[in-house]
């Protein structure tokens, strides 16, 4: 993970919290968070490889698709859920973000910037590692999604400042 991006995570979980992890891929912003705010955290994971290194590490991670089974989670009183970077990846985001609510006091949600000069130029002569596995068409559905996603966070913020 991004060590800048780990940082502004770490800014905002609190000390001694709760904390799942969406998508938490090797475990790294678990660890991190683990060993620097004394959380309690779990992670969520559907790599097999991702998993054995999250275990290897000594987290507590569940093997499951975030698509297909967010709505299996029984509220736990987390106080942060963490999707950092994963939800350009489901086809549901509308669907996870809602659960992630449910589960928990506050949500923390990351995406990469796929409108960056440097990632479309990437993408265009597909040497880009985030979209290696990513077929053309599901790319630019991701680009899109990036867009709209920062259009509701935009409309969230206007609307937010006009009811104040």
């Amino acid at each position: 993970m991004n060590i800048s991006l780990t940082k502004i995570i770490e800014s905002w979980i609190t000390d001694n919290s709760k904390v799942i992890d969406f998508g938490c891929g090797d475990g790294s912003l678990l660890q991190f968070l683990i060993d620097n705010k004394n959380v309690n955290g779990y992670g969520v994971e559907i790599d097999h490889e991702k998993i054995q290194q999250c275990v290897e590490k000594g987290l507590s991670v569940i093997e499951q698709d975030i698509d297909e089974g967010i709505q299996d989670f029984v509220s736990s009183n987390f106080d942060f859920a963490i999707m950092a970077s994963s939800i350009q990846c489901l086809k549901n985001p509308h669907i996870a973000l809602g659960r992630m609510l449910d589960l928990s006091k506050q949500c923390v949600v990351t995406l990469p910037n796929l409108g960056y000069w440097n990632r479309i130029r990437k993408m265009l002569y597909r040497k880009d590692p985030l979209l290696a596995r990513v077929q053309y068409l599901q790319s630019l559905r991701l680009f899109f999604l990036h867009l709209t996603i920062q259009l509701l966070m935009l409309f969230l913020y206007l609307y937010s400042s006009l009811t104040l």
